[in-house]
């Protein structure tokens, strides 16, 4: 049955007319950061040509994700020269997949509070990167990873509700992850599923990866191994917290391989989940 049905979602995945595509700005923005005689003004030109995407980033920016306590930023081209290119290009994307789905016709998600989930885990996976200066793993990726971790979730919700609703009640019954549960219920989950859309949106290797792996992130390429690493553990944490709301319908277990990989202490984790809680308001607020 499970085959079956694979091949059933996979094929109806390819021929889906509505799914959302990146915005032309995302495709400008990127085109002109490859160039390298590309100016500071043109890439803030074309980030003002979408509003919404333009205030989004400062207003992040300024958040507890990137904020240094140093002065605030107030301008797209003061936090190009703070930040550099990448991470501002990374924010725009994270910010441009947000506003692709505030519209989302999904039976059971409440976008913000998904979103919320998934920024949450953003800022975890931050400030877990803080503690693990030796990885040298940066914070624009860890951010976009985090984001986007859980995007295939949506994607079932939005186009596969019913079977989607299938796998959670067979998580909750057996008490198993919902990614197991959509294993056996439809032969493929929401990892490979987001990868798949992940590849067509040609989103950065890290991303793609982080969506792919996030719950078996041993498997992840080893170039960024130890970022998917951070990402599963962070996901654990903010799930655990009940930090938004991700779909999960069962306590979720710690990978404690992972866990041991990177090195870390009870005590970093207590100190990571305080500054959660210090920042949710703020964090919300940019949803």
């Amino acid at each position: 049955m499970s085959a079956n049905k694979r091949y059933e979602i996979l094929y109806k995945l390819k021929i889906i007319h509505d799914l959302p595509t990146l915005p032309i700005v995302m495709t400008k923005l990127s085109d002109t950061i490859a160039d390298p005689d590309c100016s500071a003004s043109h890439i803030v030109n074309i980030l003002n040509s979408d509003p919404a995407i333009a205030a989004t980033i400062l207003k992040t920016v300024n958040s507890p994700l990137f904020s240094t306590g140093k002065q605030r930023i107030d301008s797209l081209q003061f936090a190009i020269v703070r930040l550099g290119l990448q991470e501002v290009q990374n924010m725009a994307l994270s910010t441009a997949i947000v506003k692709m789905f505030e519209n989302s016709k999904g039976k059971f998600f409440d976008m913000k509070e998904f979103w919320k989930h998934s920024m949450f885990t953003s800022l975890v996976a931050i400030e877990i990167g803080k503690k693990l200066p030796h990885f040298k793993l940066k914070a624009d990726q860890l951010h976009l990873a985090g984001l986007l971790h859980g995007i295939g979730k949506i994607i079932l919700d939005s186009y596969f509700s019913e079977d989607f609703e299938k796998s959670m009640e067979l998580a909750l019954h057996a008490n198993i992850s919902l990614y197991q549960a959509e294993e056996l219920m439809m032969g493929i989950n929401h990892c490979e599923l987001g990868y798949m859309v992940a590849l067509n949106w040609n989103l950065p290797a890290v991303a793609v990866n982080t969506i792919r792996f996030y719950h078996s992130p041993d498997d992840a390429p080893e170039e960024c191994r130890n970022l998917v690493r951070v990402v599963n553990i962070a996901d654990y944490i903010v799930t655990s917290q009940n930090f938004g709301i991700n779909g999960e319908v069962t306590t979720p277990n710690l990978n404690k391989g992972v866990w041991d990989s990177l090195g870390l202490t009870a005590e970093d984790i207590h100190l990571v989940i305080e500054s959660v809680k210090e920042n949710e308001n703020v964090l919300t607020s940019i949803l």
